[in-house]
């Protein structure tokens, strides 16, 4: 059977040393900015990083707690969706495309300079 859990961890400095501490959420669902469990209960600490584990695997996802939560649940549905028999397509996300070569785009600049700015 496929595994069809992720978790969502914070890796922080605590007096201890480092380590990976699960991160707190509010009964809604939504995760608490910066929160975590800690050995002596929760606390708020601002360093670190969060991760995914899945799979046995940890995945750096960043300290911005809204995206987290945002790829942690992509995730979970990734999982899923592979657990139930299905296939994940990764698409590339498009980059913004820019005509022409900076050079070009300079000898405009200087050229409208020269021009007066018109």
């Amino acid at each position: 059977m496929a595994n069809r859990t992720a978790r969502l961890y914070k890796y922080t400095k605590l007096p201890t040393g480092w380590r990976y501490c699960k991160a707190v959420f509010y009964p809604n669902n939504r995760v608490k900015p910066h929160a975590v469990m800690t050995p002596t209960g929760e606390e708020t600490i601002k360093d670190g990083y969060y991760c995914l584990y899945y799979n046995r695997k940890w995945e750096p996802v960043g300290n911005d707690p809204i995206e987290a939560q945002r790829l942690l649940m992509k995730k979970r549905g990734e999982l899923l969706t592979v657990a139930n028999g299905g296939t994940v397509v990764q698409t590339q996300e498009e980059e913004p495309k820019v005509s022409g070569s900076l050079q070009s785009a300079f000898e405009a600049w200087v050229q409208d300079f020269i021009d007066g700015g018109v």
